[in-house]
């Protein structure tokens, strides 16, 4: 190989370097939280659960709903759910000991949030819960597709949130 060519080569790869330390730079947000995260819980497992129903605060809003759901949380294990939202009390049942990671129990959190937010906002659609659940199942059943989907999109933007407030910190 000549002097040119080994110059084209290293060239090439010092662009190409600089193209991908730019992408990463435009791309990467300003503090990555990867899905492989463990944490460290900071607080009380129940104010940790109240600080996730914190940070939907101003998600209930743009949704025009003025309060936040009633709150149980559980210490013992339940054997069918890691949590429950109950629409003839507007409440919402945790399940602490089948939440095994700070991840599960914030996923879950949002998750009946989410069933919240559905019955507050069309009380119709969410009237059909049980219609759903026995024409296509738990993981077919639209509601549940809804709350898993919500639950996905806000998990990251809270766990930062509670991060940021202390109550949460990397492993």
């Amino acid at each position: 190989m000549d002097k040119p060519e080994l110059l084209n080569i290293i060239i090439a790869g010092f662009i190409l370097l600089l193209i991908i330390l730019v992408y990463e730079a435009i791309h990467a947000p300003e503090q990555k939280i990867k899905k492989t995260t463990k944490w460290m819980l900071l607080t009380s497992k129940a104010q940790l659960i109240r600080s996730v129903i914190s940070f939907t605060g101003p998600i209930l809003a743009e949704q025009h709903i003025d309060r936040f759901p009633s709150l149980k949380i559980y210490y013992h294990s339940h054997t069918q759910w890691a949590g429950y939202f109950c629409e003839n009390n507007d409440m919402i049942y945790i399940y602490v000991r089948n939440n095994h990671s700070v991840d599960e129990l914030v996923n879950t959190v949002l998750h009946e949030l989410a069933h919240y937010i559905q019955c507050q906002t069309n009380p119709h659609w969410f009237s059909n819960y049980d219609y759903y659940q026995q024409a296509y199942g738990y993981h077919q059943n639209p509601l549940e597709v809804d709350s898993r989907l919500f639950a996905q999109k806000w998990m990251k933007p809270c766990l930062r949130f509670l991060q940021e407030n202390n109550f949460i910190a990397q492993a």
